[in-house]
Formats: C-alpha cells, structure tokens, sequence
C-alpha cells in the first residue's frame, strides 16, 4: 500500500484582469498521479512554473485540488475533525527559506516544541523540553541553542533547526520544498547527508523538490518529472538520471555541466520558452521546444504510460 497517493490530480486557478471577471484560466496541474511508498525518497524535478510547488501544497493539505483525490495509507485525507489532524502529524514540511520560516521573535525551542503544543493536550508528551532536546540533537545541534532567536544562527544552522521542526511528531513522511536552494554551496552537502541519514534512521518518506539534480539523484530512489503542469517520465533515480527516456529530461539533465566531461558544451538544450499554463500547446505540451517532434507530437496528446522501470509520455519512446 502506498503512504501517500495522489489521483488524477489538476489544479486551476481563474486568471482575472479586471475586478470580478476571469479572463482565463491557469492550468498549473492537469491530470497528475503520483504515489509514494513508505520510507521512499521521491524526487520531483522541473523548470520553474511547471507544478511542483502546487502539488507540495497539495500534498500537505494546504490547499484543496480543483479534480482528483489525495489519499493517505488508502483512505482519503478529509478536509476536517480527527483525520485531518492525524495527516497533519504524520506529514511535515521543510521549505525553502529558511530566514522566513522561522519566527525571528520566538526562541528555538518554543519553535521546535510548537508542533507538539498544537496536538490535543491527552496525546503532548509529558517532557516536552526533552522532546526538543532530542530533535536537536538529531539535527546535531547542542541543547543550549534552544535559548536562542534564529538571527543568532547560520543559514545552515536554521534549515537544521526547520527540519527539527518538522522531525519533533515522528512524521511518516517529510516533504521537502527546495530545502537547499537557499545555502551557500559549502553547506548544501552536509544537509542532504543529514536527511539521508534521518531518513536511514527513522525510516521516513520524503517528497524531495529541488532544481538541484545531481543532489535529486543522489538523495532520491525514485525520480518524477514535470513539464507545464504534468507528469512526462518517472524512474528509478540512477536511470532517469543517466539515462532518461523523454527528450525533456535528456534535455534537463544535459544542462548539467559536467567539468570532466570535455563534450558538455555540445549537449543539446531547450530551445524557446517554456509552454504556458494559461495556454498550453496541443498535443505534447514539449513539441514547440522538442527537436524530434513529428506531426502527431502537434495534435495528439500523448497519455502517461508505464514503461520498463517508470512511465513516460510520449509518442516517440517505444
């Protein structure tokens, strides 16, 4: 059974010009289904503004598709009472910023106990300073630091302290928005080691966002891959890294300079602009940009379908 499950999933939001008319519509999700397995690291890749910022949303709850169905361990997430809490215990986030996720006037330790003060009073742990004092130590910070404000930290330091946030209920599943997008390089290493390790430890999921593929690879068993609001190839991580099957992904991937790679200059790259969510292209959304598109690229949309290890869609991979 999978932990999480999102079905057939779109979202559309109304584009308005003018005061109380829509003038369009923004497709930022169409049709996308994706699950993941217990203890499964998922990676989920794409060009900015092609969905997979809405579909975290979605998949914390934070906000309710337009079509389709988010289930948890098989039954689906209500949008109120007990059920709903219990998902929100079980499923954590760590965002990008971690200047702006945290509360500049609350100590460390009353931001990493918050979650625990949210739970009904008969399920908070007796000792909630040791519980902190735990999650703290799990992120290899020392027990004094929850005396102190976020501004006394380092960028690294406070994303430490985001994920001991989100470690504090014994989560089944971490969903991690660009969590090192905004490091310096030096640091971004040692917090991709800390959630593997986590992750090796505890047992957790994650649903791992990050424009940052070669630390998608590694960090991930599985990787999916958006274009333009949907699903175009999964795979396990190591094949779809090196050897992908969608002339996206190969494109994505080839814009990754290798330095001991002496022909990565003569790699082939995306050409234009990305497809637009208010007015997606017919067919394969990809055919404007895709340097193989046939005619039937042009008019026929191709379905996602399962291939050898994954799925893809497109009418030119067998």
């Amino acid at each position: 059974m999978s932990l999480l499950q999102l079905d057939h999933i779109a979202m559309h939001y109304p584009l308005r010009r003018s005061v109380g008319r829509a003038t369009g519509t923004v497709r930022a999700l169409d049709d996308v289904s994706l699950s993941i397995a217990p203890g499964e690291s998922v990676g989920l890749v794409g060009e900015s503004g092609s969905g997979k910022s809405t579909l975290a949303r979605i998949a914390l709850k934070l906000q309710s598709p337009t079509e389709g169905t988010l289930r948890f361990r098989g039954e689906p997430v209500a949008e109120r009472g007990t059920s709903l809490r219990a998902f929100r215990s079980a499923v954590q986030a760590v965002f990008q910023d971690p200047y702006a996720s945290l509360n500049p006037r609350m100590r460390v330790g009353d931001t990493v106990a918050e979650p625990l003060r949210s739970l009904p009073r008969a399920n908070r742990p007796h000792d909630i300073a040791a519980q902190v004092a735990a999650a703290l130590a799990a992120v290899e910070l020392p027990a004094d630091a929850a005396q102190c404000y976020p501004h006394q930290f380092s960028g690294g330091q406070r994303q430490r302290i985001a994920i001991a946030r989100a470690l504090i209920l014994q989560p089944a599943l971490v969903v991690l928005d660009e969590p090192i997008s905004a490091l310096d390089v030096s640091i971004r290493a040692q917090i991709l080691n800390l959630l593997a390790e986590l992750r090796q430890r505890r047992g957790m999921a994650y649903l791992f966002i990050a424009h940052d593929l070669p630390a998608v690879a590694v960090i991930s068993d599985r990787i999916a891959v958006m274009y333009c609001g949907q699903l175009i190839e999964t795979g396990p991580a190591a094949r779809v890294a090196t050897a992908p099957l969608h002339p996206y992904t190969q494109m994505l991937f080839a814009s990754v300079l290798d330095p001991h790679d002496a022909h990565a200059w003569e790699r082939p790259l995306p050409i234009g602009e990305p497809a637009s969510p208010v007015d997606p292209p017919s067919g394969c959304r990809f055919h404007p940009r895709c340097p193989h598109a046939i005619e039937r690229c042009r008019v026929d949309a191709p379905a996602l379908r399962d291939t050898t290890g994954g799925q893809i869609r497109c009418h030119l991979v067998p």
